[in-house]
């Protein structure tokens, strides 16, 4: 963002282009969705090993019933 303009918020993605700001716009717009796609990765790992514990808390009740 625009240093004079870092305590505005912006929620409108025309009022970078019309304070000068097109560049930096775009450049925000892919960290953001880089990081977004970085917390969706990391949640599917958690999701994924959720389900791992869950199923060897499983197998281990099996286990000490048998």
């Amino acid at each position: 963002m625009c240093e004079e303009d870092r305590s505005i918020k912006m929620t409108n993605s025309k009022m970078f282009e019309e304070i000068g700001c097109p560049k930096q716009l775009k450049k925000c717009q892919a960290e953001l969705e880089r990081q977004k796609n970085y917390i969706q990765k990391q949640s599917d790992i958690i999701l994924a090993l959720e389900k791992d514990i869950e199923l060897k808390d499983n197998i281990i009740l099996v286990l000490k019933n048998k």
